[in-house]
């Protein structure tokens, strides 16, 4: 039986089709952000020209992005009002009329203004923008939007005209209708941040794209039926029928919350990589899946707000045991019920698990090493989650075995 909130869904969707626009599509994920994250509402009013409200027509749905270095420093445009040297944050219209995301359209704007790769991308507010006509109160148009927030990983060319802001009359000259808002917002978020990105992981995706490519269209494809086929179908039983949103931890370009979202409201697939979650979001036709990208040690997103969170193929690639813990915690801050998903060690599996661990190391340059076997990841869920009810299983495939525990945290 379907919910008024799938007519509705169903229903935008169809307008956007007949009409040749995303907006509708954009608009439920920017409310979809707006719960996920808890994000503060910036709301600003404007009393504007005719030539300004003429231009502020054209399009409706903006974002701005707050590119942060690891000083914690954040990158402002130069512009000049007069004599004086003022800032911004770069930012740009989302493109409803070419059916571009949110997401495309935060990296069309980074890649064309500021040239450089980003990590750890996460929203920092809603923003709301009334330009009201001075001649008329009464004319009024809004604007709305996704303020960003993001790390940069690679250097910054010279030729884009700004720099990371460090001194404090600098930070006072930030303007342009919500940048210093934002700004401040971000940078109140820096202050308390202690993650480090996995960077080696990141740029280890970019490096072996190719051969990424070459096993997601050809190898994955023909051994599917034998392994990762086996593994979603078990995440899939472990899944309760009332688990209605839903999160993948580190999705990768594994095609399961293309899988689960039909029996969903809501599925977020999250990963530190864009570049490994770029293929699901080019392959996205679904209106209840959004993509997200954070690290696993710290997800950001509401309290409990997931009914489950799957985590799988991941403790093997955490770098410590304080990683490990982090990682506990932020699944039970975010989450209702834990799928825990890994492999067991190839060192006490059959010959076919250590080709296959051979493989994803020497031609994808696989990071993953801390494996554990049954009784050590038997014993480490046993110990961390003993206050819970707790479940375990396996599955045999052809690269060895997976093992699952379910967590109830309720």
């Amino acid at each position: 039986m379907m919910l008024d909130n799938d007519y509705k869904i169903h229903a935008d969707a169809a307008i956007d089709k007949v009409y040749k626009t995303n907006k509708r599509r954009i608009l439920r994920s920017m409310e979809i952000y707006k719960n996920l994250y808890s994000l503060p509402v910036i709301e600003k009013e404007y009393t504007v020209s005719k030539d300004i409200l003429d231009y502020c027509k054209k399009r409706d749905l903006f974002i701005i992005i707050a590119v942060y270095n690891e000083l914690g420093q954040i990158f402002c445009l130069r512009n000049f009002e007069g004599d004086a040297i003022k800032w911004a944050l770069p930012g740009g219209s989302i493109r409803s009329n070419l059916d571009e995301t949110i997401e495309d359209a935060v990296f069309r704007v980074i890649n064309a203004i500021l040239k450089v790769e980003v990590c750890n991308l996460r929203p920092v507010s809603y923003n709301l923008n009334r330009f009201i006509y001075e001649h008329d109160s009464k004319i009024v148009i809004q604007h709305r939007g996704l303020s960003f927030m993001a790390q940069a990983c690679s250097k910054i060319p010279e030729e884009v005209i700004g720099k990371f802001l460090e001194k404090e009359e600098e930070i006072q000259n930030v303007t342009r209708w919500a940048s210093r808002d934002v700004y401040k917002g971000a940078k109140e978020f820096l202050l308390n941040y202690s993650s480090i990105p996995p960077d080696k992981e990141i740029s280890t995706a970019r490096k072996y794209k190719k051969r990424y490519d070459f096993h997601r269209k050809f190898v994955s494809r023909l051994f599917k039926k034998f392994s990762s086929a086996k593994v979603n179908k078990k995440i899939t039983e472990l899944i309760d029928p009332e688990c209605k949103i839903i999160l993948d931890t580190a999705c990768g370009d594994d095609k399961l919350i293309f899988d689960i979202a039909p029996r969903a409201d809501l599925c977020v697939g999250n990963d530190i990589s864009w570049e490994t979650v770029s293929y699901l979001i080019k392959n996205n036709t679904a209106p209840n899946i959004v993509f997200t990208n954070h690290n696993i040690t710290e997800l950001p997103f509401a309290e409990k707000y997931f009914d489950v969170a799957i985590c799988k193929n991941t403790l093997h690639h955490l770098r410590n045991a304080g990683e490990l813990e982090m990682l506990f915690d932020s699944l039970k801050k975010v989450a209702k019920k834990i799928i825990l998903v890994d492999i067991e060690d190839p060192k006490n599996s059959m010959i076919s698990s250590k080709i296959w661990n051979y493989y994803y190391k020497k031609f994808l340059g696989d990071l993953g090493g801390a494996f554990f076997n049954k009784k050590q990841f038997e014993d480490v869920v046993k110990w961390y989650f003993h206050e819970n009810e707790k479940s375990f299983d396996y599955v045999q495939t052809i690269k060895g075995k997976y093992m699952f525990a379910g967590i109830k945290l309720q």
